[in-house]
């Protein structure tokens, strides 16, 4: 039997926890400034950093580390591969 994996927000991911993008939860222009950064379904992104309180969360997709505020963090679901 297949242990289920388990899926969050880029928001809720622990610092160094890779994941594979399973959804963007967000509109057209939500998904277009994702696009442009290389985060889009099937990627695999790192969480670089863990912010006190809501600061802005830092992930590493390909070779490129991009700043993305918290409520979008919050709308990137991807299904973690390494905590």
């Amino acid at each position: 039997m297949e242990k289920s994996k388990k899926t969050v927000s880029v928001a809720e991911m622990g610092k160094g926890s890779t994941g594979r993008v399973i959804r963007l939860d967000g509109g057209q222009g939500f998904t277009g400034k994702m696009d442009c950064m290389g985060i889009i379904p099937g990627a695999v992104i790192t969480k670089v950093n863990q912010p006190f309180f809501k600061g802005p969360v830092v992930v590493k997709c390909r070779n490129a580390q991009v700043a993305i505020g918290n409520g979008m963090a919050r709308k990137i679901i991807v299904e973690v591969l390494k905590d």
